[in-house]
């Protein structure tokens, strides 16, 4: 038996450098028949994994779509291939995309290059796509964020349109994918929410609640939110990002009062800095 599987081994090693080496030496052209018309599986597979590791930008759109209509590629070849249509900001491309992120609910196959390339079409549809994000799936939720982060303006509306929501997430992993810093407009029950989250039993809840510290306008809340903090580092970084809140003398005065009331010393180095 093992001197069989020795051979069988030793067979497929040799098919397969036949297949490599032959292919390899083939132009995008010829890889593309390959890829398209072969009838050997594992060579065909091969092919589409050459032309996206070189080969796309040698295809017109026409043979592009027909690899990404194909019966065979993989997922991420075939996103590979959706991602040079867009990048030709192909109007068929582009509905395929918005397809695949709306079928995909658990979050698979997204890219934030494929996000990117919907916004510069259609910002309308990313917006609202976002909007209905299940928050308590980060895997769904977690490209779409990152993606909204990068854009100060989409972020603030996303911020201010979902806060509540970001509040009562429920599974607490979400928290470390919303690194929003923008001052928001929060309404008194937001604030006083926010508020609440400091003496979470969740490490992401409160380093969230500390991230938005500076979208609490009214002192005495800020001040009971202080109170609620138990660890050093998280009162430290809760003062740190109040210091950073400009045009506000009441929150400075806080600022210098709790840290010159606190007893460990490298808070206290934060008077008058």
């Amino acid at each position: 038996f093992r001197q069989e599987l020795n051979n069988y081994q030793t067979e497929f090693a040799s098919q397969f450098d036949e297949v490599r080496d032959r292919l390899t030496a083939m132009s995008a052209a010829e890889l593309y028949s390959v890829a398209t018309d072969s009838t050997n599986p594992s060579e065909q597979e091969y092919a589409q994994q050459l032309l996206m590791q070189n080969g796309f930008d040698e295809l017109d759109v026409a043979q592009l779509k027909t690899l990404y209509l194909g019966e065979e590629p993989n997922s991420w070849i075939r996103e590979g291939v959706l991602i040079r249509l867009l990048e030709e900001n192909d109007a068929e491309a582009i509905g395929w995309a918005k397809q695949q992120l709306a079928n995909d609910s658990g979050g698979q196959y997204q890219n934030p290059e494929i996000y990117a390339a919907i916004y510069d079409a259609d910002p309308n549809f990313i917006i609202q796509h976002v909007r209905e994000l299940d928050l308590d799936n980060p895997q769904q939720s977690a490209v779409a964020l990152s993606f909204v982060l990068q854009d100060g303006e989409l972020a603030k509306t996303f911020y201010e349109e979902n806060f509540e929501k970001l509040l009562d997430a429920k599974n607490g992993q979400i928290y470390q994918y919303l690194g929003y810093s923008g001052q928001l407009e929060l309404s008194d029950q937001q604030q006083n929410g926010l508020a609440e989250l400091f003496d979470s039993q969740s490490r992401q809840r409160r380093e969230f609640a500390i991230s938005q510290a500076h979208n609490i306008d009214d002192v005495n809340t800020l001040r009971d939110a202080y109170s609620r903090l138990t660890k050093r580092s998280e009162q430290r970084r809760f003062l740190q990002t109040l210091s950073n809140k400009e045009n506000n003398s009441q929150v400075t005065a806080l600022v210098q009062e709790l840290a010159a009331e606190s007893d460990d010393a490298s808070i206290r180095k934060m008077v008058n800095q």
